[in-house]
């Protein structure tokens, strides 16, 4: 199978990432209001220059900068991989780019009751696509190659490492939540002194479903993960993989005061560092385990914390279904997240992507292990059969008073399916390559 080129994944990536943010930018697609007050909207939004205090919070301007970087980084990365091209014109492109694809959204959006358009979202988009251009002109093709190389070796020698890489990220999305970064000394200190350093008090903030599910299962899985990445089952590997784990969550415990509203809980590290040494004995169940067997017990567990995830904290309310029912815009595919715009909106869509691969993934490696082609091993199928055990989990929402259930976590979760397929298959296509170049 061909192999894309560094260059081509950056552009596919750049488009996707592009589309993605013009499809969010725009919703609920309610363009309404007539050409005066579409005018009027564009009056109001041009009267502060260059930043304005009209809607304008410090988390706005930052969300504002940061979803443009990749957009910079990206095209300034894929222009300056043909040869020959001068990586400062791909910087003026990336602004030229980002100011006319900002300006262009937020100029839609003055018909749209729904939205807020301004002068300054623009000025920090563009502020965003620079700052992300400027770091591809210094390392961008560099930088990618190495990367996109590393992941094309682990992919096929060792993915498991991939995983745990993976799961460690969303772990750290989970600890520096809601991503307000705080140098200030006296929010700091106040955050220390807010600490909880009883293991008994830390353990009463959280029910026992979320230690033993949250803390506890991810981290037993992170421990195996790693243990299974520095080459096997061994006792000294599963050891380094637990006390890797271990001092991962005591670093990300402690990070927590740097970070505004959040405070250390010594429980989090004791619970997670049990959990870690659960994985240590797991990694040794796991040897007696055929290839096969570990998949399934994979699958399992993911499956299982989808569901806790789904559902928790679990308070059924069964005459709660009809105040439910997603109407209007909230039936757009990803309204709910775009529609938050927040970074936890990102995370949380991050997980409803990776989640579901991981569960395909498996599926499609354990057919393969039967040898035979079922539901996982096809990208279409697969979407279908994790779109399936989505719209369950969200009809499941439907009773349970604290959720509110929505049609973008379906979609994910087929999305999720079928890229888990997909990758599974270029897989095997890359391993089936290198076994005919090494028999030639």
């Amino acid at each position: 199978m061909a192999e894309l080129s560094d260059r081509r994944i950056a552009s596919i990536l750049c488009i996707l990432y592009v589309l993605l943010i013009v499809y969010s930018s725009l919703m609920p697609y309610d363009f309404t209001l007539s050409g005066r007050e579409a005018y009027d909207n564009f009056s109001n939004g041009m009267q502060f220059w260059p930043i304005g205090n009209r809607h304008t919070s410090k988390t706005d301007l930052i969300s504002n900068a940061l979803a443009y970087v990749p957009v910079g980084f990206l095209v300034v990365t894929a222009w300056s991989m043909r040869p020959g091209r001068k990586r400062a014109v791909g910087l003026a492109l990336a602004g030229i780019c980002a100011a006319a694809m900002s300006a262009a959204v937020e100029a839609i959006q003055t018909f749209s009751p729904a939205r807020v358009s301004s002068i300054e979202d623009v000025a920090m988009n563009i502020g965003g696509a620079l700052a992300g251009g400027a770091i591809a002109a210094a390392v961008g093709p560099e930088l990618w190659r190495k990367l996109v190389g590393a992941v094309r070796r682990e992919w096929v020698d060792r993915p498991v490492a991939l995983v745990a890489g993976v799961l460690a990220l969303l772990l750290l999305a989970d600890a520096v939540y809601p991503y307000r970064p705080t140098l200030d000394v006296s929010e700091v200190w106040g955050n220390v002194k807010r600490s909880v350093l009883s293991v008994s008090d830390g353990l009463a903030v959280h029910a026992w479903h979320h230690w033993l599910v949250r803390r506890v299962g991810v981290y037993a899985a992170l421990s195996a993960l790693l243990a299974a990445a520095l080459g096997g089952g061994g006792r000294p590997r599963r050891l380094t993989g637990a006390v890797l784990a271990v001092l991962l969550a005591a670093s990300l415990e402690g990070s927590k005061v740097l970070i505004t509203s959040r405070v250390f809980n010594i429980a989090n590290v004791v619970v997670s560092a049990g959990g870690a040494m659960a994985g240590w004995a797991l990694g040794a169940m796991l040897t007696g385990l055929t290839t096969r067997g570990q998949l399934a017990l994979a699958r399992r567990s993911i499956l299982c914390y989808l569901i806790y995830a789904a559902w928790q904290p679990f308070r059924f309310v069964w005459g709660a279904a009809a105040t439910k029912i997603p109407s209007g815009p909230e039936w757009l595919p990803l309204y709910h997240y775009a529609a938050g715009g927040r970074p936890i909106d990102v995370r949380n869509f991050v997980a409803s992507l990776v989640l579901p691969a991981a569960l395909a993934f498996a599926g499609r490696l354990i057919e393969r292990c039967d040898g035979r082609t079922g539901v996982w091993s096809r990208p279409a199928l697969a979407a279908i059969a994790a779109g399936s055990i989505g719209l369950a989990l969200e009809l499941g929402q439907l009773v349970i008073a604290t959720r509110e259930p929505n049609i973008t976590d379906v979609l994910c979760f087929a999305l999720g399916g079928a890229l888990g397929s997909w990758l599974a298959g270029r897989r095997e296509a890359a391993i089936a390559d290198l076994s005919a170049a090494g028999s030639a």
